[in-house]
């Protein structure tokens, strides 16, 4: 296997960008990019993708209770329960991940979106040290966790 490179994360980041501007009209900001530590702090909602193919790995998008029930709202749904909140952070996951095929190609297998509720440490099984990324939407943090090599 080998790292992924500066291309790569940016495609995963844009593709973040690109489902706020789309689904609210409000782009999130990157505010920063480093590398993770042996564990990570989720937000509240977290989805996880689990990618094989020419990339293995997961992508993983964790955000707070309150950015999931404004994306909610913005979208015109009134029912901000978990059960909605976690289909919302498994959507922002599994849009990403959709993304990343349309850019990767489509023999970029992507799993049906892990929804965790509740704040806990980010699963990690590919890089000891993978890419985290932090946004700021509409007043909200959020994060992805890029945590994928290429299997090529």
């Amino acid at each position: 296997m080998t790292a992924i490179d500066e291309r790569d994360l940016r495609v995963v980041a844009e593709s973040a960008q690109r489902y706020f501007t789309a689904s609210a009209a409000v782009p999130a900001e990157i505010t920063s990019a480093f590398l993770g530590a042996e564990s990570i702090a989720a937000h509240e909602f977290t989805g996880v993708i689990t990618l094989a193919g020419q990339f293995v790995g997961q992508v993983i998008f964790s955000a707070p209770r309150g950015l999931l029930r404004e994306l909610l709202l913005m979208q015109g749904e009134h029912a901000l329960g978990d059960d909605n909140l976690l289909d919302a952070v498994g959507e922002v996951a599994n849009t990403i991940a959709g993304n990343l095929r349309r850019e990767f190609g489509p023999n970029l297998q992507i799993s049906v979106p892990e929804r965790l509720a509740g704040r806990h440490t980010l699963p990690m099984r590919q890089r000891a040290r993978p890419y985290v990324v932090s946004l700021r939407w509409s007043q909200h943090s959020a994060m992805i966790c890029i945590d994928i090599q290429r299997a090529i």
